[in-house]
């Protein structure tokens, strides 16, 4: 699957688009296929590495999604 990761604090140059391995959900969850995500003011803090608390790196930025599908 491909994701937006996040290697680096800095600007929009840093997020890169990257084939990474689909997840495997445990038995209390699902997987869903994502066809639209949103960036909000927050991920572009944390993508800066502006934000008191900054993710282990790498991290996929955006949990606001647009649309889903259960797959």
């Amino acid at each position: 699957m491909k994701a937006i990761l996040v290697r680096e604090f800095g600007g929009p140059d840093v997020l890169k688009l990257e084939e990474v391995p689909t997840p495997k959900p445990a038995a209390s969850e699902v997987l869903v296929r994502i066809h639209a995500a949103g960036v909000n003011p927050y991920d572009t803090y944390m993508r800066a590495g502006a934000y008191p608390r900054k993710p282990p790196l790498p991290y996929t930025s955006s949990r606001r999604l647009a649309k889903a599908s259960k797959k």
